[in-house]
């Protein structure tokens, strides 16, 4: 895990399946090209999120140049049912909501459990192959419904 301070009670609530990080919590990535604010996403802008996730998937992602080959998914709910949920909220530059989903794999319990170890207290940054297969991060621009590769 990868934090540039301790994470106070004040910066995340707990949803459902993840966490959600509110507008005072500074992430360990750098916005500065993406985005000029952050703000709190509500359970509302989780919900659109995720259903931007689930509706835009087949149909935004392939259209994604960073994609070197893209695999469309029979039922993405049911895929991602055993990620667990990091919401990040932010204003890009043309002062859109984003709203990142930073998905984690969980559907081996055990191992995932160890790799992602404090996922819960800061946004959890990971490397090697492991990190490569089981973590997958979208932004979905509430104002435009849209998903990309973030």
């Amino acid at each position: 895990l990868i934090s540039s301070r301790n994470l106070e009670a004040q910066d995340f609530y707990l949803l459902n399946r993840g966490i959600v990080f509110t507008a005072s919590y500074v992430p360990p990535i750098v916005l500065r090209d993406k985005g000029k604010s952050s703000f709190t996403p509500s359970e509302e802008d989780i919900k659109l999120a995720e259903k931007i996730l689930i509706e835009k998937y087949n149909l935004d992602l392939p259209l994604d140049s960073r994609f070197t080959s893209f695999s469309p998914l029979q039922n993405v709910q049911h895929f991602f049912k055993k990620y667990k949920r990091q919401y990040m909220g932010f204003l890009n530059l043309r002062d859109e909501r984003i709203v990142v989903i930073h998905l984690l794999n969980f559907s081996r319990r055990k191992r995932a459990q160890n790799a992602f170890e404090g996922w819960t207290q800061g946004y959890f940054v990971g490397f090697g192959a492991f990190y490569e297969k089981n973590v997958r991060t979208y932004a979905a621009n509430l104002e435009k419904y849209s998903l990309e590769l973030f």
